[in-house]
This record gives C-alpha cells, sequence and structure tokens, in this order.
C-alpha cells in the first residue's frame, strides 16, 4: 500500500510537471507565432515599397 502510495504521488508530481512544462511551451509558442506574423508583414510591407520603386524606376527610365 505504501508503494502504491509513493507512486501515485511521483504520478501526480510528473503529471503537475508536465503542466507546467507544457503551459510554458504553449505561450512561448504563441509569442514566436505573434513574432512571426509581425516578421511576415513587415517583410510584406518591405516588398511593397521595393516593387513600388523599382515600378517608379522602369517607369522613369522608359520615358
Amino acid at each position: 500500500m505504501m508503494s502504491q502510495n509513493r507512486e501515485a504521488f511521483r504520478d501526480r508530481a510528473t503529471a503537475a510537471n508536465d503542466y507546467r512544462v507544457n503551459l510554458k511551451n504553449e505561450t512561448h509558442i504563441e509569442i514566436i507565432l505573434r513574432e512571426l506574423c509581425d516578421f511576415r508583414a513587415e517583410s510584406r510591407d518591405a516588398l511593397r515599397q521595393v516593387e513600388t520603386r523599382l515600378s517608379a524606376v522602369e517607369n522613369g527610365a522608359c520615358q
């Protein structure tokens, strides 16, 4: 009986630790996904600016 109690205690402690680790990792993943979204938006904006400038240069060169 004592052995079963110790094993149950260890199982609960392991499960609680796993939950905390998973929760922390989930939070970090959410932060990374937000940063990735921001990076994509910034990259998209930068690409649009480059395309606009390139278009202006091409139109100016053709005239």
